[in-house]
């Protein structure tokens, strides 16, 4: 190693100087000690070169025994007032569920065993054991449905389903005359209600969960920016107790055609989740970016929500992040289905439509 210094020394002390260029000289450097902060850098780089070469060696691999991988369900059923709107476009007024088994990270993807047909869903409520059997939509079965649109790390779709042809929200009827199976569910706060997944292979999920009061959205107002003339939305509404409540705002562009998807992206422009710490139990205020346009018709749904959907809510944020992110934190999906994995929740809301003039 040394006759190699010694040598690549002696040959820039050999190469003739270059008339057109002066010398580089580091400031306060004299001629006689050139040589040897050639040396040094040298000795610098060669040094490197050791510790990258050790830091290689440190380098193995370590074999990992996992577990058998064992399939649970997957769950994810919202008991809510439908929305009338929604109703008439997808000719449905009821509750769905989307019910799947999970599947091996390591295997091939496999639609097929994602599936789960033939189970006993039901969801029941009250003294008197009111109870509600969802059906199997045949329809969104894998082999039946158009999956170009599914995504990769989610597969979800509401396979069973029951419908209503009207809900009571505390004193409320709410009634959709398409609908002829006279069935009607009640939603009243403090009502328990109780979710029960049976596959006929041996696993059996449950949950609970309970209503919450609706909030009444106060007002919706906007600010202007002439930068980009955008504007943005405020939102108003009184918080539903002094307890610790927790939300979720979403604000929807009603107008868009095709081209305009295109040209600003999804209809969906905000979709948060907060508490009421900041202000409990008096009048909360969100903000948001400037996102929309004079003409813009905005449908805003304020939804009360439990604190296990929160939970949920942002956990599934989490952990879609953290997809491919090699620096990401592994995130634990939150539950609160025994048996499975999932959410079974209430979504009270309450909505308004303003138009940017």
């Amino acid at each position: 190693m040394k006759f190699k210094i010694n040598t690549f020394i002696r040959f820039r002390q050999l190469l003739p100087p270059n008339p057109l260029k002066k010398p580089l000289r580091p400031s306060g450097t004299s001629p006689k000690n050139r040589g040897g902060v050639a040396l040094l850098a040298s000795i610098f780089f060669i040094g490197t070169m050791l510790i990258i070469s050790s830091c290689r060696k440190l380098q193995q691999e370590i074999p990992l025994n996992l577990p058998p991988f064992k399939s649970q369900l997957a769950v994810e059923c919202y008991l809510g007032n439908p929305d009338p709107t929604e109703c008439a476009l997808n000719n449905l007024v009821g509750v769905q569920a989307a019910i799947s088994n999970t599947q091996d990270y390591f295997a091939p993807v496999n639609l097929n065993s994602l599936q789960v047909k033939g189970a006993d869903v039901t969801v029941s409520y009250d003294s008197a054991g009111k109870t509600y059997t969802f059906r199997l939509d045949e329809n969104l079965l894998i082999n039946n449905c158009d999956t170009s649109n599914i995504k990769l790390f989610n597969y979800k779709y509401f396979n069973y389903s029951f419908s209503l042809d009207s809900v009571k929200i505390g004193t409320t009827y709410i009634h959709y005359p398409n609908i002829t199976t006279k069935k009607r569910m009640f939603f009243h706060t403090g009502l328990v209600y109780t979710l029960s997944i049976d596959d006929h292979n041996g696993r059996v999920a449950t949950s609970t969960t309970q209503w919450l009061d609706t909030v009444s959205i106060n007002s919706i107002s906007t600010t202007f920016s002439a930068r980009d003339t955008t504007y943005n939305l405020i939102v108003k509404w009184n918080d539903a107790s002094y307890n610790l409540d927790y939300y979720r705002m979403q604000a929807r562009i009603l107008n868009m055609d095709s081209a305009s998807v295109v040209k600003r992206g999804h209809p969906l422009k905000q979709d948060v989740t907060f508490t009421d710490a900041i202000n409990n139990g008096g009048e909360l205020v969100i903000g948001g970016p400037y996102r929309y346009k004079q003409g813009d018709s905005i449908e805003v749904k304020m939804f009360h929500i439990r604190k296990e959907y929160y939970d949920y809510l942002r956990t599934v944020g989490a952990a879609v992040n953290s997809l491919g992110n090699p620096f990401g934190q592994p995130a634990t999906i939150a539950s609160n289905v025994t048996g499975g994995l999932g959410i079974f929740t209430v979504l009270p809301w309450t909505k308004k439509i303003i138009v940017i003039k």
